[in-house]
């Protein structure tokens, strides 16, 4: 029978590991573990037992662990010994599922806040919603660059007037219920922020996004009791998502309000579930005349003619659009997706698109039949493109349900 008794580690092979200076296993071998691997380091020698304590990283999943009682331990265990180190947390990661008390979910959280957090992210993905504890207790941590806040119910008490996030960067709120007073005090107290997300959120009913001079991104999608969106004296937007609720299908009932010093900024939009003609649409695509980016996402019922037209839009996406027809100049184009469309094309001034994708074009035929316009984009490429255009072309289409006229000849 084999011996199967497992090698004891000598002497040498523990010597080799406590000789390591603290410096690379500080900054290139514990930082790439995950919290609970780094914990497992202790076995290594007597020196490493306390080195993972001082990390300044705490990520911690519950799904890696098979019993919520050892996560519970180990997290509250982890967090309790870091605090009483000197090292400040750069990055808090708690992803939650299912059977932790709420009690120590607000211990932790206050615990963290006290080690002049950076990266703050909270995850709560069970069925009930996390109340986040005193939220002044989150204002303490003025060091904070990046909250991102998942399933939780945010309130500020009567007895805050005001909050100061100085150095925050990066706002992240999804799923979560927050009042409007609370939704106000955090945007105007996040006066360095430069990303913004607020997604799936619930009670608050007007966003206004007035003086920030810092910010480049804002997403805002899904937020079903929302009623207005103002934007305006952010004089370094670059970045603009916003998806429409079914409730606010379009752009006047949604009460949106865009500065137009924006216009001239503004490189990225993404336009998503907008439905029924309307001139603000059709105005907004018009000012927007410096897009590098633009995607449009269930866009429908469009009945008069959209004009997308750029000479700086180098990637254009259109997904589930409903269009009557669409006329596209843009010179300087060298992306174009289109996917699952009903759209007739006026040919295209777009000289220099080196990455095509056609998916999803059910029943259309490229042949003699008005039906073949609707495709006009993909026969007047394969046609009239010469040798040299082809070169460096990438170029995908779906043909599992596209359909040949037999007269319909590539020379």
């Amino acid at each position: 029978m084999a011996n199967t008794t497992t090698p004891s580690i000598s002497t040498e092979t523990m010597d080799y590991f406590s000789l390591l200076p603290q410096e690379l296993i500080h900054s290139h071998i514990l930082p790439k573990l995950f919290t609970k691997e780094a914990a497992r380091t202790t076995i290594l020698s007597k020196r490493w037992r306390s080195l993972w304590t001082s990390l300044p990283y705490l990520e911690f999943y519950q799904f890696h662990f098979h019993h919520t009682i050892s996560f519970r331990n180990f997290v509250d265990h982890t967090i309790r010994d870091h605090a009483r180190t000197a090292t400040d947390i750069l990055t808090f990661k708690l992803f939650l599922t299912h059977g932790i008390q709420v009690s120590d979910i607000d211990n932790w959280v206050r615990l963290v806040m006290s080690r002049n957090v950076r990266e703050f992210h909270l995850r709560f993905l069970g069925r009930e919603t996390y109340k986040w504890p005193s939220i002044n207790n989150a204002c303490m941590a003025h060091t904070i660059t990046v909250l991102e806040l998942y399933n939780c119910e945010v309130r500020f008490n009567s007895s805050i007037n005001n909050i100061r996030l100085p150095h925050l960067q990066s706002l992240s709120l999804e799923k979560v219920w927050i009042d409007q007073r609370s939704i106000e005090m955090f945007i105007t107290g996040c006066g360095s922020m430069n990303d913004l997300k607020i997604w799936n959120c619930y009670e608050m009913k007007y966003l206004v996004v007035a003086n920030h001079q810092k910010l480049r991104r804002v997403c805002i999608g899904n937020c079903t009791w929302l009623e207005k969106v103002a934007i305006f004296q952010v004089p370094c937007l670059q970045s603009l998502t916003l998806c429409l609720t079914r409730s606010f299908v379009t752009l006047s009932n949604m009460g949106f309000v865009l500065d137009s010093g924006v216009y001239e900024t503004l490189k990225e939009l993404h336009l998503c579930n907008y439905s029924k003609e309307e001139k603000a649409f059709l105005e907004l695509l018009s000012a927007l005349t410096n897009l590098e980016c633009l995607i449009l996402n269930s866009v429908r019922h469009c009945s008069q003619n959209i004009e997308i037209s750029s000479k700086n839009l180098k990637r254009l996406v259109l997904e589930h659009c409903y269009f009557h027809m669409v006329s596209i100049t843009a010179p300087n184009l060298t992306s174009l997706k289109y996917e699952n469309n009903h759209i007739l094309f006026y040919p295209m001034e777009t000289c220099n698109v080196k990455d095509y994708i056609f998916s999803n074009c059910c029943n259309y035929s490229i042949g003699p039949d008005e039906k073949s316009l609707k495709f006009e984009p993909v026969k007047q490429f394969l046609m009239n493109s010469n040798n040299d255009l082809w070169e460096g072309t990438k170029m995908i289409i779906d043909l599992k349900w596209v359909f040949f006229h037999p007269s319909f000849v590539i020379d």
